[in-house]
């Protein structure tokens, strides 16, 4: 079976003249029909019923008709998905990220990017920092959204790999309404000792934990550290419910609580770093366009 017997046959069945589909084919009438024979006799049915005043589809010739139709659009269409491909608007993306890249520009700038490139298929994976390390290096997602925190870098770790910064945060200090430190324009490490500290957990945000713990162990003080729980909404509850204090990203101020009071650090700065992670050698041309989209949302909310 040949391609061109298939269009042979389509150009009959709309036109449902022979002389006038050999026409729009630009052969002539001879070897059209010919094809067509032939087509009949591979698939052992008669695709037209035929006299020397009409032609008309069979059946099965009406059956055919709608699925070589399809068929032929879906071919016809190769030379401009290949060219998608290559200018990387199209095709499969598997993102992966991490639950706290939510809290950042992350959701506006994939939302805006599927509906920028509605033929990109876009993947999302969750998952922990070491894993969608693994992943990345292992080919099972094609770029990942990972935090870092002050100078620490991916590069430095995976030479093999390449991190681009595109989002950067201060965290500051939630307490609840009425808290002491309330009068404090800014508080400093030394007046959070003996402080009920609630944390994101070690296990899901290793860096966070260690760089919090850190800053009290520059000046000489243990962490009173009373509840290790997930998600800034849940940090904040249980700040609000006066369990204890966090610390928190700055974006975090804008939320409209009443019961919390959010303060600037004076001597240590906890800063909050996404990048976007994926191998420096082989990533396909829809990686850079999901790079550009990201740096270029992240690049106008900073404008404004």
């Amino acid at each position: 079976m040949e391609l061109r017997q298939l269009r042979y046959f389509l150009a009959v069945a709309e036109e449902l003249n022979f002389t006038a589909a050999a026409r729009k084919q630009f052969v002539s009438q001879p070897p059209l029909s010919r094809q067509i024979k032939m087509l009949e006799e591979e698939i052992g049915a008669s695709l037209f019923y035929r006299d020397k005043r009409h032609v008309k589809l069979t059946q099965v010739g009406e059956v055919l008709a709608e699925k070589v139709r399809k068929i032929l659009l879906h071919i016809d269409a190769l030379p401009v998905i290949a060219k998608q491909t290559t200018d990387g608007i199209t095709g499969l993306m598997r993102l992966g990220f991490i639950s706290s890249a939510m809290d950042s520009l992350l959701p506006e700038a994939v939302t805006t990017f599927v509906h920028k490139y509605p033929e990109i298929n876009l993947e999302l994976v969750p998952g922990g920092t070491g894993t969608q390390l693994r992943r990345i290096k292992d080919g099972q997602i094609d770029i990942a959204v990972l935090q870092l925190f002050n100078s620490e870098t991916i590069e430095l770790k995976e030479p093999g790999l390449k991190a681009e910064l595109f989002y950067q945060e201060p965290y500051i200090l939630a307490i609840p309404k009425g808290h002491t430190l309330e009068i404090s324009k800014k508080v400093q490490i030394a007046d959070l000792l003996n402080e009920p500290l609630i944390v994101w957990p070690k296990d899901s945000h290793p860096i966070l934990y260690e760089t919090i713990v850190e800053a009290f162990t520059q000046k000489g003080l243990k962490p009173k550290i009373v509840q290790q729980i997930l998600g800034k909404t849940n940090v904040l509850s249980l700040v609000a419910a006066g369990l204890g204090i966090a610390f928190v990203p700055a974006s975090s101020s804008k939320t409209q609580r009443t019961d919390i009071v959010f303060l600037p650090l004076k001597d240590y700065m906890i800063d909050v770093k996404l990048f976007l992670v994926y191998k420096k050698k082989s990533f396909p041309k829809i990686v850079q366009t999901f790079i550009k989209h990201v740096l270029k949302t992240c690049s106008n909310q900073k404008m404004e």
